[in-house]
């Protein structure tokens, strides 16, 4: 099929505009082959239309030059450590030459397809369906078009870094393109192109949100920051929104004493529906939030916020060497997934102090309810981090995410992180902390472009920092299960852990949140009234008492008491299930992180700096 663009006819080679189409009578003209191949050195050119955007199709034209037969491949990892085979959304691959003569297209697997030898110029075209509400995905509607491009684009793994083009064409008139730097977002000839060639790692990690989106920008630390919001105006606060961001990234660029960037992109969807998540960028971040959260608190996105912005570090600079190169076949092994992104919400949540916008109470509250949802998974028994980030491939599975069968990374992480960092300051007496390392990875890696080796890399640079053997505590915390001791750490700060039991109401299943937002039912109590149903695992939770649901099933029935009727909605099959649920009672344990009887004067010195990420040497910050 033709790529369609408005006003333009495309020239192998070059972007010309040789007729109006409007004057020709034409609604759009078509990539083609008829100037002389350029040299084999010639960049890669992709095209997509998205004129089709309202029925989520994409369009998408590949031009290349070549006398071999080349090979394209569909990624099949893209943003989460999950398989995805993005190739399923592929359809009508087809190739032309120069003289408008078919190319066999031949189907070698499920993900890649072999063109054969040209003339000299190609172009291959495909269509994409993109309906997949999430940072982590593509979406076309009727609204915007945001995408990822690993799961748009084929690239040709002989080829993976070669030089390559790309124009986004039929973007409608109103709507304005925006990316994390790699586009020139002002149109021309009504298309949109990449300001200079790029590579194909480069581009897929610059999402592009095209739309009627409202931006705004604000400076701190004399770096350019940008935010780009597609929601409905009335569902959110921006100016309340970019007074928050204002503060989290002067906190976490001064603690880092860094920031590797001259502009960085916060691109934000608040969609009325689903939603959920951030994805991390070298330059950017996408993040997706409920409109409902929003009404109750304008500031919900800040957490996630403060995460992702501090990946710009922890994960894309200061990376473990297993997940380099990245691979877009296999899946990738690293031991390391819970300093990635634990110790990275280890840091941030803290981060929020330093900025302000979260005092000790609600860090110490978000602390325990941490802890809690860890002591309450059985698996925490069997699980290591490390064996959880090894493992993290199969969280795209329901199963796999019960709480006797997994613990996750970001949790058993960011557990660990505090109590490494709680650690390091005690064998220095305060005087180094996580702060210490990150800096220290930072100028040893991350401006160096070298990348740490896994956990050993890790443990090896902490050592360094406090310069003495931690091997007990990753032995027994990240390479084993002990009982994480928790008294034991806290108590440098003056704080204890309590444990009480808690009533609470129990609707006889469980849920957890898929990549998409979407809560997937993981447990059912046998004889319950959801079993009755017909309810199944892995279905779909969508309303409680006729209000869409998106947030925590637990956090939504601690405001019920056994007794009440409750009434769920699920989506099992293709089929809506309405079922009246009499909540019964049953008990969790929690835990509650309060103050040691009679804190000293020095203990107090040291959770005022530990809460903020400082040491404590001078009692300022550093």
């Amino acid at each position: 099929m033709n790529i369609r663009a408005r006003g333009a006819f495309i020239v192998c080679g070059r972007l010309l505009i040789l007729l109006l189409l409007s004057q020709a009578g034409l609604s759009a003209g078509h990539v083609d082959c008829h100037t002389p191949a350029v040299g084999p050195n010639a960049p890669v050119e992709y095209f997509v239309s998205i004129a089709d955007h309202d029925r989520h199709l994409l369009h998408v034209a590949i031009r290349y030059h070549s006398r071999q037969a080349v090979v394209f491949q569909m990624p099949v990892w893209n943003a989460l450590y999950q398989v995805r085979n993005f190739a399923q959304y592929v359809a009508d691959v087809t190739a032309r030459d120069s003289q408008e003569r078919s190319l066999a297209v031949t189907v070698l697997d499920k993900t890649t397809w072999s063109v054969a030898p040209s003339d000299g110029c190609a172009v291959v075209e495909y269509s994409d369906y993109a309906d997949v509400p999430s940072p982590f995905s593509a979406q076309a509607n009727a609204e915007h078009v945001f995408g990822n491009w690993a799961q748009v684009l084929m690239y040709a793994p002989a080829q993976r870094d070669a030089s390559l083009m790309l124009t986004v064409l039929d973007v409608p008139t109103q709507w304005t393109l925006h990316d994390l730097g790699l586009f020139n977002e002002t149109a021309r000839d009504g298309n949109f192109h990449l300001k200079q060639p790029s590579t194909y790692d480069a581009l897929v990690d610059s999402p592009v949100e095209i739309g009627v989106n409202q931006m705004s920008t604000f400076t701190s630390d004399g770096v350019r920051y940008r935010i780009v919001v597609d929601a409905a105006a009335t569902d959110y606060n921006l100016p309340a929104l970019q007074e928050a961001i204002k503060k989290v990234v002067h906190a976490e660029t001064d603690w880092m004493r860094d920031h590797p960037f001259e502009q960085y992109t916060f691109i934000f969807h608040f969609p009325r529906g689903p939603a959920g998540g951030g994805m991390e960028h070298s330059y950017g971040t996408a993040i997706s939030v409920p409109a409902s959260r929003l009404k109750d608190d304008p500031l919900a996105p800040v957490s996630t916020t403060a995460h992702e912005f501090f990946h710009l570090w922890n994960v894309k600079r200061i990376r473990p060497q297993q997940m380099e190169p990245v691979d877009f076949e296999h899946e990738q092994y690293t031991r390391a997934l819970w300093f990635c992104e634990g110790v990275t919400s280890a840091v941030s949540e803290r981060m929020l102090v330093r900025a302000g916008l979260q005092d000790e109470r609600a860090y110490l509250s978000h602390l325990s309810e941490l802890i809690s949802d860890f002591e309450n998974r059985p698996a925490r028994h069997f699980q290591s981090p490390e064996a959880s980030s090894l493992e993290a491939w199969m969280e795209g599975q329901v199963y796999y995410r019960r709480p006797e069968r997994s613990v996750s990374y970001y949790t058993s992480g960011e557990l660990v992180g505090v109590l490494m960092d709680l650690h390091l300051r005690e064998m220095t007496d305060g005087k180094k902390s996580l702060r210490d390392l990150f800096q220290t990875m930072n100028v040893n890696y991350a401006k160096q472009a070298r990348f740490y080796d896994d956990v050993r890399g890790l443990q090896q640079a902490a050592e360094s920092i406090v310069g003495s053997s931690l091997d007990d505590f990753f032995a027994r915390y990240v390479r084993g299960t002990d009982d994480l001791p928790y008294d034991q750490f806290f108590r440098q700060v003056g704080l204890k852990l309590q444990s009480f039991s808690t009533p609470i109401a129990d609707a006889g299943f469980d849920v957890t949140v898929n990549f998409t937002g979407l809560p997937e039912v993981t447990a059912i109590a046998p004889g319950s009234s959801v079993e009755s149903a017909g309810v199944r695992i892995g279905d779909t939770l969508t309303a409680i008492d006729d209000r869409e649901y998106l947030g925590d099933l637990q956090s939504y029935l601690a405001g019920h008491k056994p007794g009440e009727t409750v009434v769920f909605r699920f989506l099992s099959h293709g089929r809506v299930l309405n079922v009246k649920v009499v909540l019964k009672n049953a008990n969790r344990v929690s835990y509650s992180l309060g103050d040691l009887p009679n804190v000293s004067p020095e203990q107090r010195a040291q959770r005022a700096a530990w809460l903020i990420g400082d040491d404590v040497r001078t009692g300022e910050r550093r």
